[in-house]
């Protein structure tokens, strides 16, 4: 079964962050968003309904934004921390 099969994401610029209703949305602030590493992009996520801000936008799935997130040579991908014990 896929994890957050009901949750919805979208991708937008970041010169959209005005235009952002977080009463709609499931993060709460500008400073609970993901962003890409360039800082031009940011995700937001949403249950049900799509909110009327963001009608007309691309949604991506889990799994779709997951592949999105893990591509190494994106914008998005942070690699994992280096743990210095081993």
């Amino acid at each position: 079964m896929a994890e957050y099969p009901d949750r919805e994401y979208i991708i937008l610029e970041s010169s959209d962050i005005d235009n952002i209703n977080f009463d709609e949305i499931i993060e709460s602030s500008v400073s609970s968003l993901r962003y890409s590493r360039d800082k031009d992009y940011f995700i937001v996520k949403f249950e049900g309904n799509t909110p009327g801000f963001l009608k007309d936008k691309e949604k991506y799935t889990h799994y779709e934004i997951k592949e999105i997130l893990d591509n190494v040579n994106g914008i998005w991908y942070i690699p994992p921390p280096i743990d210095e014990d081993e």
